[in-house]
């Protein structure tokens, strides 16, 4: 489960705890015209995060995404 943290005014704080890493993977979302969003966890990861990520934007509206959507 994602849990999405607004620390800021349209910038938000997603994280996910791996209980197999014991880690806790953060990924940052900047909400703006060209949003930002930072990942630098496991790309097995991702389609938790964007699921989430959908929830506050449209997933194309993120420019430069190698990872298909």
């Amino acid at each position: 489960m994602v849990r999405i943290d607004e620390i800021e005014s349209d910038v938000f704080c997603l994280s996910i705890f791996s209980t197999e890493a014991g880690f806790q993977y953060n990924v940052f979302l900047v909400r703006d015209e060209e949003p930002l969003l930072h990942h630098t966890g496991p790309k097995s990861l991702f389609p938790q995060f964007s699921q989430a990520v959908a929830s506050l934007i449209d997933l194309k509206q993120l420019r430069g995404c190698r990872i298909p959507l």
